[in-house]
């Protein structure tokens, strides 16, 4: 059953042309004040799309709208579909599990010295971090990089010979988004699977570490010596979204690809979501979908397909919970 409509405010949301509205509003006598607060704000911007829905009615009821089908560039709403895409197909329980393997056959010597060298095997995690980038940056809500050597020490290594290899295939090496400027660098530090500090730069502590560390597949057959898991999706969307986090965002759309159809990337990811919009009946024609962080001035999208994906969150809080909280 539907629950009680909530209010959303859409101030952290609030696109380039894109309006969204989402409230719910006392029942109305003859006049819409709502409408005509919409009305007055379109006569002054030109090129918007708005829709306010009330949820509490037993299907939802439209209260004002403005050119509410038309799909425009949405800049940061673009995450609420993100949002959406990731629960639906990772779930809001899910967890990222970053790994180190040994080498298949190595042997842990008595002083502790493993064979090298080791591999570590990035799982698409958007909040792989020190302890410091954790606190300085992403609220408490990292998964602690420094618990990985930790584990790895409980297992009785010590040392490990041969270096590290950084396994980031889960993902395709593209590091950008598609028709990104070159400024936005500064808006999203470079995509991997095995990303820390969402790309800036950071530090490590806990195992000494003999040879170089390079990038390169796992082999089969090794061992599991040490693992860490991130926060569920709910956690990090409710990290993301307020902070309109655009790395979160773009490492969420290559993890519904990577694990919603086997293709770690950004052009896989975002059919996935617009094939999941399309399930929800929360797509227009005019629709694009480029990136998941609304970066991209090409993705394009209506209020009717931002409020509908809401509404459908709203009426089914298995995931939806998560979404909606998140704001």
């Amino acid at each position: 059953m539907p629950r009680p409509a909530r209010f959303i405010r859409p101030d952290h949301f609030a696109g380039a042309a894109t309006v969204l509205a989402l409230a719910t509003v006392p029942a109305l006598a003859t006049a819409n004040p709502v409408d005509a607060l919409l009305g007055r704000y379109a006569a002054r911007h030109t090129g918007i799309s708005a829709l306010v829905q009330r949820l509490d009615a037993a299907v939802p009821a439209q209260v004002a709208a403005i050119n509410a089908r038309e799909s425009l560039a949405p800049a940061s709403t673009m995450k609420i579909i993100t949002s959406a895409a990731a629960l639906l197909t990772m779930g809001p329980t899910f967890r990222f599990t970053t790994r180190v393997e040994s080498a298949r056959d190595a042997v842990v010597s008595p002083d502790g010295t493993l064979a090298g060298p080791a591999y570590l095997i990035g799982a698409g995690d958007p909040m792989l971090a020190t302890r410091a980038f954790s606190r300085n940056f992403l609220d408490n809500t990292g998964t602690q990089i420094e618990r990985l050597a930790v584990n790895i020490r409980q297992s009785g290594i010590r040392t490990i010979s041969g270096g590290i290899v950084v396994d980031e295939s889960l993902f395709d090496a593209r590091r950008t988004g598609p028709q990104w400027e070159g400024s936005y660098v500064w808006e999203c530090g470079p995509l991997s699977a095995a990303a820390t500090n969402q790309g800036r730069a950071g530090n490590s502590e806990g195992v000494k570490v003999h040879g170089a560390i390079r990038s390169g597949p796992d082999v089969p057959g090794g061992t599991v010596v040490g693992q860490v898991r991130s926060r569920p999706i709910s956690a990090i969307l409710g990290f993301m979204n307020p902070a309109s986090n655009n790395f979160s965002a773009e490492m969420l759309t290559k993890d519904v690809g990577a694990y919603g159809s086997g293709h770690g990337t950004t052009a896989a990811g975002t059919a996935r979501a617009a094939a999941i919009l399309r399930d929800q009946g929360a797509f227009v024609p005019g629709d694009h979908l480029v990136d998941g962080s609304g970066l991209s001035h090409a993705n394009r999208l209506s209020a009717w397909t931002l409020v509908t994906t809401l509404a459908q969150a709203n009426a089914n809080p298995r995931w939806g919970d998560a979404l909606v909280q998140s704001l």
